[in-house]
């Protein structure tokens, strides 16, 4: 009897380690398949969609969705940079995000995000249209980033004449009549993953 109870168990132990890789591969695998699967999951969530834009001096700033996934706009993030057109290195420098409460619905009575932080449009669709009307176009709330220093004391009412000393700067402002036929850079991205939803060349017009 005891000689039958050591091989007995001599060949057991080696059947519980092969049951315990077992165990741990399938563990592994369930890992590493879950892990995948959110990542495809996540990639999956950020919108597909064509967007575009104009630019007038006169009347306002207009982001269009010509097609493609709804994109909710607390995940959106619309970014504006001076081309080229506007001299060298001026691309990085320029980057601004347009701040959420100046963009509204076309027709400029509600905006997509309140001052208070709440959500007033939830999502930017196909055959939408979405502004940020003539008076937000102003340079210190459109592009502060490069907005001359002396700008609210030496700008006109309507934005279009600027009678300070840091041209150069006024020189980059959208709104300044004299970069009609110009066009700058508007880039929209997934606020999560960082990822561009769309680019667009937006020109500017009277």
């Amino acid at each position: 009897m005891m000689k039958s109870t050591r091989r007995l168990d001599s060949a057991v132990s080696p059947v519980i380690g092969i049951l315990l890789m077992i165990v741990v591969t399938v563990i592994i695998a369930a890992v590493v398949s879950g892990f995948a699967g959110n990542l495809v999951q996540s990639q999956q969530k950020v919108p597909q969609a064509q967007l575009s834009g104009s630019f007038s001096v006169h009347d306002g700033f207009t982001i269009r969705h010509n097609g493609g996934d709804s994109i909710p706009t607390k995940d959106m993030m619309v970014t504006i940079r001076n081309s080229r057109l506007f001299g060298p290195d001026v691309e990085q420098r320029s980057i601004q995000v347009v701040n959420g409460t100046i963009i509204t619905d076309s027709s400029d009575t509600k905006p997509w995000l309140f001052s208070n932080g709440t959500i007033g449009i939830t999502s930017f669709n196909a055959g939408e249209t979405a502004l940020v009307n003539s008076t937000n176009c102003f340079c210190d709330k459109l592009q502060p980033i490069i907005t001359p220093s002396d700008f609210a004391a030496s700008i006109s009412a309507d934005g279009l004449t600027y009678s300070g000393t840091k041209t150069v700067f006024w020189g980059l402002c959208f709104k300044n009549p004299a970069n009609v036929g110009k066009s700058f850079i508007m880039d929209v991205s997934d606020k999560a993953t960082g990822k561009i939803i769309s680019t667009a060349n937006v020109p500017i017009t009277t």
